[in-house]
C-alpha cells in the first residue's frame, strides 16, 4: 500500500486527476444503481399494497371494521374541524367496545373539541336531543327554519385585560455640590 501511495505521489498531476475522476465515476454509478433499485422496490411496494388491503377487508371482523371506520371518522374530524364531523366521529367511537384504542380515539376527539371550544360530553347529550327533534315531521307550512339550540355554537366571552399603567417619571437634574479638596498637610520632621 505504501508503494502504491509513493508511486501516486511521484506521478504527474494529469495521472492523479484521471485516477480521481475514475473513482468519482465509479462512485456516481454506484449511487445511480442504488437509487434505481430503491425506486423499483418502492414501485413493488405500492403495487402490492392495494391487493393486500383488498383481500384483507373481506376477512375482517365487524369489530375491526367498526374500529377502522371510527379511526377514519376521527382523522376526518381532526383534518376538517367542525361540529358535524366531531359528532359523527364521537358516535362511531361510542359504538366501539371499551379498551385502550377507544380511550385513545376519545382523547383525540377531546383535543378537537377543545380546539373548537366545545364540550365533548355535552355534544353527545345535544346530539341525542337533536336526533329526537329530527324525527318529528316538519309542518307543511313554509315557516322559516331556525337551528336547534344544540346546533348554535356557544360564544364564550373572553375576559378583557386592561393594560397596566406605568408611571414614567421625568429625570431630574442631579444637584452638584462643589467641594474643594483639602490640601494635604506635609509633616515636617521635628529637629531637636
Amino acid at each position: 500500500m505504501k508503494q502504491f501511495l509513493d508511486r501516486f505521489d511521484q506521478s504527474s498531476i494529469w495521472v492523479r486527476i484521471f485516477i480521481l475522476a475514475l473513482l468519482m465515476l465509479v462512485l456516481m454509478m454506484g449511487l445511480v444503481v442504488a437509487r434505481s433499485m430503491q425506486r423499483s422496490q418502492q414501485a413493488k411496494t405500492t403495487i402490492t399494497a392495494p391487493s393486500k388491503s383488498s383481500t384483507s377487508t373481506s376477512s375482517k371482523s365487524p369489530e375491526e371494521e367498526a374500529m377502522e371506520k371510527a379511526e377514519e371518522a376521527v382523522k376526518k374530524a381532526e383534518d376538517e374541524q367542525n361540529e358535524g364531523n366531531l359528532r359523527t366521529a364521537k358516535e362511531k367511537v361510542d359504538d366501539l367496545p371499551d379498551g385502550d384504542r377507544k380511550n385513545e380515539l376519545m382523547n383525540r376527539l377531546q383535543t378537537v373539541a377543545s380546539a373548537l371550544g366545545l364540550d365533548l360530553q355535552g355534544l353527545s347529550a345535544a346530539s341525542s336531543s337533536s336526533s329526537q327533534e329530527e324525527v318529528v315531521p316538519a309542518a307543511s307550512s313554509a315557516a322559516p327554519v331556525t337551528p336547534a339550540a344544540s346546533q348554535v355554537a356557544p360564544q364564550v366571552e373572553q375576559p378583557v385585560y386592561s393594560q397596566p399603567q406605568y408611571v414614567v417619571e421625568q429625570p431630574t437634574q442631579p444637584i452638584i455640590v462643589e467641594t474643594v479638596p483639602e490640601a494635604p498637610v506635609a509633616s515636617t520632621p521635628a529637629s531637636e
